[in-house]
């Protein structure tokens, strides 16, 4: 069976997977320094022979580190800091998830082999939102490839006192991926489990919501450029989430340090991840609607961000051909609780279902304390972008500090089309065409912005090339870029539906993230408190 546990396996297979690193312990130099550090961590002296076969001397140090009490552990702790996200340190996990699961494996009997069979081949995106769902809405193990791994992992997680099992939870979301004959055998496994725990009605109701087929409907990929230095042109924290509408918890992107000349780069990667996911968790019926928000730093909210594109194969393709970007501040109007109150002012005005439209104006128009007068002005167009030392950035902050969460601006191009539509009627939905009242839902800001820019971007595509240019050089394309530039007009959209304080920066990251208050590291809960794990 998989779930092996004799002492002298455990062992071999543990050598057999230092011996990928073996670099660890070649070398005596290299061995005294991986003893030293498993007994500054262990606070134990062992006594390895000094062997001159490097297998029997790991053989050895392997055999007095398990004969320890959560020696095993120690030891993954100690690889992991030598040599840390590697193949290594992955194979090291997935064998002491193996040696967890053996009392699992015991009681499933020739099922468990048969599980193994079936879900070895099954992309972890194929249950990620089962995983999420029987797991309290935690991300997969960073080092689980598939569905057996994620298995045998939440086999080795013990419950509270009474609760069913976390496999087993899986188990009863996994029907989509599971022959008809297998789900059988696996629910005749399970139901006598949940009724000795006195947990049928949590299984039945595992079953019940594994059955309903999940429309994902929409989701938000973010990206936070997060500045680290005292200069707006130092290094800046990258990261990025992808947040379903129908989950609390995120599910979090990788971390990087990223500078100003890079933003648009990295954010295409990103993009092309978080889409990545978003195809394996969905249906090929069921395509989800994608909204892109940047959170930017006053210093770069100005940046065309609207006009990124993409990396790969099409990097002429703009970020918004696929998707509704808007830009969200980073660290706007300090959020505190005097603008917080002012924020939900003006989302209440803006979302008021009895409002007869959302009350817009342009903020060169307004007296010095017309918004604080007013608070049913909703929403404001700038003068121009709000690159800083512009009395537009003024208008920003401004219009920030006084709550507004729907912001619009673009450049004064003096070729602009009289077919543009005005940024006022963009905001406000207006002129709205006949029968269609959807134009004033303010929900669809985004969508209503990025179906405006396709046509600017459309009428773009007809202007005639710069004089005396190659069509496909660099000078043609970057000339190309600064017509769009013009053209196009952005959205500033603080969603206050979902949590301000992360994406603006007051309250770290969003939950779940590396660096918020919940955050527990790999192969931990992503909410509420952290769970206690033995490797």
């Amino acid at each position: 069976m998989t779930g092996r546990d004799e002492p002298d396996d455990l062992v071999i297979d543990i050598v057999d997977c230092l011996e990928v690193g073996a670099d660890l312990f070649r070398s005596p130099a290299a061995r005294q320094q991986l003893v030293e550090r498993f007994e500054r961590r262990a606070g134990r002296r062992l006594y390895v022979p000094d062997l001159d076969i490097a297998r029997s001397w790991c053989i050895a140090f392997v055999q007095q580190c398990l004969d320890l009490d959560y020696g095993l552990a120690t030891l993954v702790d100690v690889v992991t800091e030598l040599r840390p996200a590697s193949m290594l340190v992955d194979r090291l996990l997935r064998r002491c998830d193996e040696h967890e699961t053996a009392e699992v494996a015991r009681a499933a009997g020739a099922l468990w082999d048969q599980l193994r069979a079936e879900l070895v081949a099954v992309p972890v995106g194929q249950v990620a939102r089962a995983f999420r769902s029987a797991s309290h809405w935690m991300q997969p193990p960073a080092h689980c490839a598939n569905a057996w791994q994620l298995l045998v992992w939440t086999a080795g997680r013990l419950p509270p006192p009474g609760e069913l099992p976390l496999y087993a939870r899986f188990l009863a979301r996994c029907a989509h991926v599971l022959t008809s004959t297998t789900y059988v055998r696996v629910e005749a496994w399970l139901r006598p489990m949940a009724y000795r725990l006195r947990r049928s009605h949590e299984l039945r109701q595992e079953q019940l919501d594994a059955g309903i087929a999940p429309h994902r409907g929409s989701a938000v990929i973010s990206l936070q450029f997060q500045p680290v230095g005292v200069s707006s042109d130092s290094e800046h924290a990258f990261l990025w989430w992808l947040c379903w509408a129908d989950e609390p918890v995120p599910h979090v992107g990788g971390r990087q340090e990223a500078r100003p000349g890079a933003f648009e780069r990295i954010a295409a990667v990103a993009v092309d991840e978080a889409e990545g996911i978003a195809a394996e968790e969905t249906f090929l019926d069921d395509p989800p609607a994608l909204t892109l928000e940047i959170i930017l730093p006053l210093a770069h909210i100005g940046v065309a961000a609207v006009c990124w594109r993409r990396s790969g194969d099409d990097p002429a393709r703009f970020l918004i051909e696929d998707l509704a970007l808007v830009v969200r501040p980073f660290d706007g109007g300090g959020w505190h609780g005097p603008t917080v109150l002012r924020q939900r002012r003006r989302w209440a005005a803006l979302t008021r279902p009895e409002a007869a439209g959302i009350l817009a104006v342009h903020a060169a128009d307004l007296q010095s304390l017309q918004l604080a007068r007013d608070s049913r002005i909703a929403a404001v167009v700038l003068s121009g972008p709000p690159v800083p030392g512009s009395w537009a950035a003024e208008q920003l902050r401004h219009a920030l500090r006084e709550g507004l969460t729907a912001i619009a601006w673009q450049h004064a191009d003096p070729a602009r089309p009289d077919d543009d539509r005005e940024l006022i009627d963009l905001l406000v939905g207006g002129p709205e065409p006949a029968g269609l009242s959807e134009h004033r839902d303010p929900f669809r800001l985004p969508q209503r912005f990025r179906e405006e820019n396709l046509l600017r971007l459309e009428h773009k595509a007809d202007d005639p090339p710069t004089a005396g240019a190659d069509p496909a050089g660099p000078d043609e394309d970057i000339a190309r870029r600064d017509r769009a530039v013009r053209r196009v007009a952005t959205l500033l959209w603080n969603d206050l539906r979902r949590d301000v304080g992360w994406a603006a920066g007051k309250d770290g990251p969003p939950p779940g993230s590396p660096g918020s208050p919940n955050w527990t590291g790999r192969g931990q809960p992503t909410g509420g408190e952290p769970s206690e794990e033995s490797r």
